[in-house]
């Protein structure tokens, strides 16, 4: 017995501190970047046009619009045209691409899709630059002082501004895009001014000047002086964006490469077109599963089980937390309403759960429709994973509610949903997952929490709380 408490307690140690001096040589010879490590992540924009075609029948079909084009400060990648068999024809355009989708033969609904990843930039404007400097007309004046009286102080649109400034003397272009952290993007012009050889950005409509932010999508650069070659929208576009926050891909570049870490599974995923999400749940399961058995065997916060925290968690990254929450609570409270009168009619378990799960399944029905009602996409396009999951844990609750009560049953619910809501947060880091990238070393030291934990003989949290007021009798 003793010499297996040795190996445990040797295995134990092994376990915790192996992975240490692997970490600090990781740190000493790594050169990470800790500019970029600073902001790990970045959001990626998955844009689709969807052209509504509501004739249907033998007729000509043209569609002509602007793709984005790749560059230094825009990536566009996955990118995908279901032009229902229409005649393709893609050309450059001013630093974009124009398509033109033409035919005649029966079609429906023709998409464009594309995942869009932008950096932000600020530029820096040297404090003593002058007028004079951008001209040659003679104007001393600070170029701060003429920012403030020409564009801070201005009601006017972006375009206005180009050419107000232009006719100053200054040189300036055009761009034609949309910011992507509008609720329902619409295109938008901003311009560019030439300082110190340099083309910095500006926006009026967006208060940016010398700067330019990761949400900005440049679709190609425009002549104002030229209408017919300002690109126009077609009446009967639909844009529709979802953001998904990614680890940046300047942490990716510079780490991938380097020996005894994980990085590169970025890459894979990428190529393979899989969300970025399950590489994440992968990598943290085995934290979230020990700090599931910590709230459990070391502060005694009793849940519906290990693996139904950890399965709403997941769910909850598709829902969005409250989101998630809130429908959690809604089905258990329509469990608890329609569990009750069913136990007066003294009915067998699994009959009784297959009635409770119908009505379940009935609300989750309402719900998309009421979404669909309200045009609520994040509830009308909901993957069935968190449905299942849910419809799991009202199948708990009701176990419990037969089992114990219904007090017991609503007190585990709540325990659950905390422990969720943590664990949540967890999967939703992306600064742990790239610490469990850098350093997967680490699995072997949530293994040894785990042996510690399962050897747990101590008073739980929980009890300490319960007991305090107890005192040992005194002879």
């Amino acid at each position: 017995m003793n010499s297996k408490v040795n190996v445990l307690n040797i295995l134990i140690y092994v376990l915790l501190f192996l992975p240490l001096p692997l970490i600090v040589w990781k740190l000493a010879t790594y050169d990470i970047n800790w500019n970029h490590a600073r902001s790990v992540s970045c959001t990626q924009y998955d844009v689709k046009y969807t052209f509504k075609v509501q004739d249907k029948l033998s007729k000509p079909v043209h569609i002509e619009f602007i793709l984005p084009e790749a560059n230094k400060r825009q990536s566009i990648i996955s990118e995908n045209v279901d032009s229902k068999g229409l005649n393709i024809e893609i050309s450059k355009f001013k630093e974009g691409r124009r398509i033109v989708m033409s035919g005649i033969k029966q079609v429906g609904d023709i998409s464009c899709r594309f995942k869009f990843i932008g950096k932000s930039q600020i530029y820096k404007i040297p404090s003593e630059l002058k007028v004079d400097d951008l001209l040659h007309n003679g104007d001393m004046r600070n170029f701060n002082v003429f920012l403030k009286d020409h564009f801070l102080n201005s009601s006017k649109s972006s375009l206005k501004f180009i050419k107000h400034i232009s006719k100053d003397g200054f040189k300036t272009r055009s761009i034609v895009g949309y910011d992507l952290n509008s609720e329902h993007p619409k295109q938008l012009f901003w311009g560019e001014i030439l300082i110190n050889k340099t083309w910095m950005p500006f926006c009026v409509e967006k208060g940016y000047f010398a700067e330019i932010p990761s949400s900005f999508l440049k679709l190609c650069y425009v002549d104002m002086d030229k209408h017919d070659e300002i690109p126009q929208i077609p009446v009967d576009l639909e844009i529709k964006i979802e953001k998904e926050k990614l680890l940046h891909p300047d942490i990716i570049h510079e780490l991938e490469n380097k020996p005894l870490n994980w990085v590169f599974f970025n890459r894979l995923f990428e190529e393979q077109n899989l969300p970025a999400k399950i590489l994440r749940i992968i990598l943290l399961t085995p934290l979230v599963a020990m700090i599931i058995s910590i709230f459990r065997n070391a502060i005694g916060l009793n849940t519906f089980g290990l693996f139904l925290p950890m399965l709403l968690a997941m769910s909850f990254l598709t829902t969005g937390f409250f989101a998630g929450a809130a429908m959690f609570l809604m089905i258990i409270g329509l469990i608890s309403i329609v569990h009750y009168p069913l136990e007066k009619f003294e009915l067998l378990n699994l009959p009784k759960l297959a009635i409770v799960l119908t009505f379940v399944e009935l609300l989750f029905l309402a719900i998309v429709v009421i979404g669909a009602k309200f045009n609520l996409e994040y509830i009308i396009h909901i993957s069935m994973f968190p449905v299942v999951i849910i419809t799991f844990a009202s199948e708990r609750f009701s176990k419990v509610a037969t089992e114990k009560n219904y007090k017991a049953a609503f007190i585990l619910t709540f325990k659950t949903l905390f422990v969720a809501g943590a664990t949540f947060l967890i999967y939703n880091s992306l600064v742990i997952e790239l610490i469990f990238q850098i350093f997967p070393e680490l699995i072997l030291s949530i293994i040894g929490v785990n042996l510690i934990l399962g050897k747990w003989i101590g008073l739980r949290f929980t009890e300490l709380l319960r007991f305090k007021t107890l005192t040992l009798p005194t002879e």
